[in-house]
């Protein structure tokens, strides 16, 4: 899965729109600037590959207007820009660019706590279950991911455990403890970040065995992604019928299965007693 930020998307999705009110096809624009067969099509789905001048000489075809040539210099620019993290695989990338810039971030796993909540003891077992190479810079940059929960304007962050997350010895009981404590008092904490617990009593629902993420980003354009991650990659999703099914999923799990936000502390508090 190639890399993708929220400019690219928003780059992508402004060419699209002024290539169609031109009334131009693909293949016109293909020859126009003399790229390969698909190039445009490629551009207007990730924003990959336009240089400036490039852009403005699209801008020009187009006709567009004053502000949409400055969007456009302004997206392609800031599309080429990539703050990689050098030890998260490449097909997180994506995500981790998503979420430092979402305005929204719902996310459910049945198993494992959420890398924006997790503690150092915590990351630092984990992690090094999967190897001990780098392991002090990957934990810093695991909770450097953290920093957007205290920024200005950070984004609304709804967090569904599965039960069985605060069960799983993950670095023993002395680290489990710290870490449902430190889930306790980051909902105590901060306003944005809420956390429910999804029983282990509730049985059979929809989300059982599936962990996923949902990303809203408002700026440079509104756009919402669903993410999937296994051990060796990830899918990326975009299509308006998939997210609302999993948006669907997620406000039924929050509103009809998990323990309301009393409760999830009570669970909470129970298994560090």
């Amino acid at each position: 899965m190639g890399t993708i930020n929220p400019q690219r998307v928003a780059l992508g999705a402004l060419l699209r729109d002024l290539r169609l009110r031109a009334g131009k096809d693909l293949a016109e624009i293909d020859k126009l600037m003399d790229w390969y067969d698909g190039k445009t099509s490629r551009i207007e789905v990730n924003g990959r590959g336009l240089a400036p001048a490039e852009a403005e000489k699209l801008a020009r075809f187009y006709g567009a207007t004053g502000s949409e040539q400055e969007r456009l210099r302004s997206l392609t620019l800031a599309s080429g820009k990539r703050a990689i993290l050098p030890h998260v695989p490449d097909f997180a990338q994506s995500y981790l660019m998503f979420e430092r810039q979402a305005s929204e971030i719902a996310v459910f796993d049945d198993v494992l706590i959420h890398g924006l909540l997790q503690t150092d003891a915590y990351a630092r077992a984990l992690l090094s279950s999967s190897s001990p190479a780098n392991l002090d810079r990957r934990v810093r940059e695991r909770l450097s991911r953290q920093t957007i929960l205290t920024k200005a304007n950070p984004p609304a962050v709804r967090i569904l455990l599965g039960e069985s997350a605060i069960h799983q010895q993950v670095g023993g009981l002395g680290v489990m403890r710290e870490q449902v404590q430190h889930l306790l008092a980051m909902a105590e904490r901060l306003p944005t970040v809420s956390i429910r617990v999804v029983p282990f009593a509730s049985g059979a629902h929809e989300g059982l065995g599936v962990g996923f993420g949902i990303v809203r980003v408002d700026d440079p354009a509104e756009m919402t992604r669903v993410y999937l991650e296994s051990i060796t990659g990830a899918m990326f999703l975009h299509e308006p019928n998939k997210i609302d099914t999993y948006q669907r999923v997620f406000e039924d799990l929050w509103e009809k299965v998990a323990a309301d936000d009393r409760e999830s502390g009570n669970i909470l508090r129970r298994h560090i007693t």
